[in-house]
């Protein structure tokens, strides 16, 4: 089971919320200690969380558009499990250009039936020429979704007129 935490930055400023296994005790980056609502820019101080310092509300929706961005590309980076085949694959930039690839030479050459791929669970498998595509729509379904996501809080924080609004918006 995982626990939520905060990563930070060398200042102790607040980047992002991240999953850590429930075993995990912290470190000098990361943080087992929720911040509390209210925050304009919350920073950790190594014993509690305060506030960061005084901010224009626009500032702040920079910095949180910015927080909300990396989120969203760290959490695609992380990578994905595919229901099709039953295995995670990683989806880091290089991993995306593999796949596209790949896509495009089993849509160049029908005669290719398979190939190998890196899983992260199980190493190299063989998958058919019809399970790569099932394996990259999930992948496109994936990274669509969470840009999606993005794109919806990113207009909220847009759209939000007071720091409380602005504290609501959560990955």
């Amino acid at each position: 089971m995982d626990k939520l935490a905060v990563k930070i930055d060398k200042d102790g400023f607040y980047l992002e919320d991240v999953m850590v296994d429930n075993s995990f005790q912290g470190t000098s980056d990361i943080i087992i200690v929720p911040v509390p609502p209210g925050f304009n820019l919350p920073k950790w101080d190594g014993e509690v969380w305060v506030e960061g310092k005084d901010v224009g509300l626009d500032s702040y929706k920079d910095a949180l558009i910015k927080q909300l961005s990396d989120t969203c590309e760290n959490t695609i980076y992380a990578g994905f499990d595919s229901t099709a085949v039953g295995h995670k694959f990683s989806f880091g930039p290089l991993d995306q250009l593999n796949f596209t690839q790949k896509f495009a030479v089993f849509t160049q050459n029908p005669k290719e039936l398979s190939t190998v791929w890196k899983t992260e669970d199980a190493g190299l498998l063989v998958f058919t020429r019809e399970q790569f595509f099932q394996i990259t729509k999930e992948a496109e379904n994936f990274k669509m979704n969470l840009i999606s996501k993005y794109w919806k809080l990113k207009e909220a924080v847009k759209n939000a007129k007071t720091f409380a609004e602005l504290n609501a918006i959560r990955w």
